[in-house]
C-alpha cells in the first residue's frame, strides 16, 4: 500500500509572486503538489482566469506539454513545445472570478529521483459561482534527466493571493511505522500526526492514547460595513484511550459570505466521534453581522454593533461597532486567544488573535498561519475610515473603504474569521469564513 507523507507546506499571509520548494528529500519515488489558488490579476477583459507557471529551478529545459480542456460546453486540446525556464499551468482564479473562490490544482511528478527525462501531469478546476465550468488536464515530458530537488510555482499574472495553499506530500511505496491510518500522516521526533483538512476516518491499528486537537469553521461576513467573523472553536482533548475502531471525523465549513442586502453565516461545527468515545464538539465561529446589527454567537462570536458571544473554552466575544452610526467602524470577530477590538467612528476593530499553543503541532503538519489557528475576522468601516486587520491564526482582513472593499476570507483549515466588507459604494459582499481542521497525535 502506498504511503503519502506531508514534506512541506505554505499558506501566504500576503499577496505573494512566487512560492518555491527546496531540499526536496530523495526518499520517497512520487511527488504530489496540490494548490487551492487564486491570483491578483487575470486575463482578458474580465480577468476571470490565471495561471501558475512551473519550473524545476532556474535552469532552461525543453517543456513539451498536450493538454485538454473545457470552456463551458466547448472542448479543446493543444500541443506545444518550447525551450524555457519554466511552463504554464492552466487555469486558476483571477481578480476577476467571483470574490473569495479558488482553483483546485493537483500536479503528480513520478520518479523524481531517477536519472531519466522528468515528467509531471497536472488536473486544474478554478471554482465559479456559475454555470461556466472551465477544467483543464495536461501531461508534460522534460529533457530534465537529473534528480528533482527544487520546484517553484509563479503567479502567470502578477501575484498569488493572499491565502492561497500549497502542499508538497511525498509517494512511496514504503509501508508506514504509523499506528494508525487516516488523514494525512506525519510526524517529529516524538510524535505522528493525523491532519484532516477535511472529513474523513481515523483508525487506529493497535490500542493508542492520543491527543486530539478540533476547530471548527470560521465566521462569513455580510454586506455593508460588515462586522469580521468570529473564528471556529478550538477544543483541545489530552490523552484519549482509542480503540482499533473507525472514529468518524467532521470538519465543519467556513460560513459563506453575504451577497448584496444579505447576512453571512456562521462556520459549521467540527466533530470526533466513536464508540465509546465522548464525542468532542467545536462550534462554528458566528458570523459578521451588517453595519448596526448583532454578530452571531459561536465558537467565538462575530462582530457588528453589538459583538455575539464566544463558547466557554472554545473562544472568545465579538466586538461592538463605533457609537457615531451611521458612519461608525464595525466590530471585529473573536478568536480562540482573544475577543475581538471594538470599532470607533472611524476605525473597524482588528480581529482576536488566534492561539499558538499548538505551534509544535502546527509545525509538524505544515498547518495554521505562523504556527497560529482560529483568528477573528478584523471589522469593516465606512469610507474615509480605516479597516480593522485580521487576527493572527488566519482571520481575513477586512476591505479598505475605497477602491474593493469585500474583506478577505479566513485561511482555510485554521477556522480564521472572514475580514468584514466596508462601505457599499462598490458593492462589496462579504467574504467566507475558513474551514476547519482536526489533528491527532499519539507517542511513536
Amino acid at each position: 500500500m502506498a504511503n503519502m507523507e506531508l514534506i512541506e507546506a505554505k499558506t501566504l499571509a500576503s499577496a505573494t509572486s512566487s512560492v518555491t520548494f527546496t531540499s526536496i528529500p530523495q526518499t520517497y519515488t512520487d511527488l504530489k503538489i496540490s494548490v487551492s489558488g487564486r491570483t491578483t490579476s487575470g486575463i482578458g477583459g474580465s480577468g476571470e482566469l490565471g495561471t501558475i507557471s512551473f519550473s524545476f529551478g532556474s535552469t532552461s529545459y525543453t517543456y513539451s506539454d498536450r493538454f485538454l480542456g473545457g470552456n463551458g460546453t466547448a472542448p479543446y486540446s493543444s500541443a506545444n513545445s518550447v525551450v524555457a525556464t519554466s511552463t504554464p499551468i492552466y487555469w486558476v482564479n483571477g481578480s476577476g472570478s467571483t470574490a473569495s473562490t479558488f482553483a483546485s490544482v493537483n500536479i503528480d511528478i513520478p520518479n523524481y529521483t531517477l536519472n531519466n527525462a522528468k515528467s509531471f501531469s497536472y488536473e486544474a478546476t478554478p471554482e465559479y459561482n456559475d454555470s461556466t465550468l472551465r477544467m483543464m488536464l495536461g501531461g508534460i515530458s522534460t529533457t530534465k534527466t537529473d534528480p528533482v530537488t527544487e520546484i517553484i510555482l509563479t503567479a502567470g499574472q502578477t501575484a498569488f493571493a493572499q491565502h492561497t495553499t500549497f502542499y508538497l506530500y511525498g509517494i512511496s511505496n514504503v509501508t508506514s511505522t504509523a499506528k494508525a491510518t487516516g488523514g494525512i500522516v506525519s510526524s517529529d521526533e516524538t510524535y505522528w500526526y493525523h491532519m484532516f483538512p477535511y472529513s474523513g476516518t481515523f483508525t487506529p491499528t493497535a490500542a493508542i492514547s492520543a491527543d486530539v486537537l478540533c476547530i471548527a469553521g470560521g465566521g462569513g461576513s455580510s454586506f455593508d460595513r460588515s462586522g469580521g467573523g468570529g473564528a471556529g472553536g478550538l477544543l483541545y482533548s489530552a490523552s484519549q484511550s482509542l480503540t482499533t475502531q473507525a472514529y468518524t471525523i467532521t470538519i465543519g465549513s467556513g460560513g459563506a459570505g453575504a451577497p448584496t442586502n444579505t447576512t453571512g453565516s456562521s462556520g459549521g461545527n467540527s466533530t470526533v466521534t466513536g464508540s465509546g468515545f465522548t464525542t468532542l464538539t467545536a462550534v462554528g465561529g458566528g458570523y459578521g453581522a451588517q453595519g448596526g446589527q448583532n454578530g452571531a454567537n459561536g465558537g467565538s462570536g462575530g462582530g457588528s454593533g453589538t459583538g455575539g458571544t464566544g463558547t466557554a473554552g472554545q473562544g472568545n466575544n465579538g466586538g461592538t461597532g463605533g457609537s457615531a452610526a451611521p458612519n461608525y467602524g464595525a466590530g471585529a470577530g473573536g478568536g480562540a486567544g482573544a475577543v475581538g477590538d471594538n470599532g470607533t467612528s472611524t476605525f473597524g476593530g482588528n480581529g482576536g488573535n488566534g492561539v499558538n499553543t499548538y505551534s509544535s503541532w502546527a509545525n509538524a503538519t505544515q498547518t495554521g498561519v505562523n504556527g497560529y489557528y482560529a483568528g477573528g475576522g478584523g471589522g469593516g468601516t465606512y469610507q474615509g475610515g480605516t479597516a480593522g486587520a485580521g487576527g493572527l491564526g488566519g482571520g481575513g482582513n477586512a476591505g479598505a473603504p475605497s477602491g474593493n472593499n469585500t474583506g478577505t476570507p479566513g485561511a482555510r483549515n485554521t477556522g480564521g474569521g472572514a475580514g468584514g466588507s466596508s462601505t457599499q459604494t462598490n458593492g462589496a459582499v462579504g467574504a467566507a469564513g475558513g474551514s476547519g481542521l482536526v489533528i491527532i497525535r499519539y507517542a511513536k
